[in-house]
């Protein structure tokens, strides 16, 4: 923010979730995802992250398909709540990893 006052409130809004954050994400492969809702529970240690049914804490990521490509999947994931790597777990949970 360019003033300080503008950064107070953009920083409040965060931290209250009045900020929904949409990612945009191209993944190998096609796939169709039509208001997917991925629920996994994400274990996290050490910066690693994965899905673990038995340790793992409550995540969900909505995924919707933009558009396809001749060898990739333009996505928008909605991570309603924020585990470390949530997006990248879910996805590739569902068989569909971020192309890097």
């Amino acid at each position: 923010a360019k003033h300080a006052e503008a950064y107070r409130h953009f920083a409040i809004s965060l931290e209250k979730r009045q900020v929904k954050k949409i990612y945009h994400a191209v993944l190998n492969g096609i796939h169709d995802f039509k208001d997917l809702e991925a629920d996994q529970p994400i274990y996290s240690s050490n910066s690693k992250s994965r899905v673990d049914f038995r340790e793992g804490k409550p995540s969900l990521t909505l995924v919707s398909t933009i558009e396809h490509f001749k060898k990739n999947t333009l996505v928008k994931c909605f991570p309603v709540s924020g585990r470390l790597h949530q997006i990248r777990v879910h996805l590739a949970h569902h068989e569909a990893p971020i192309a890097c």
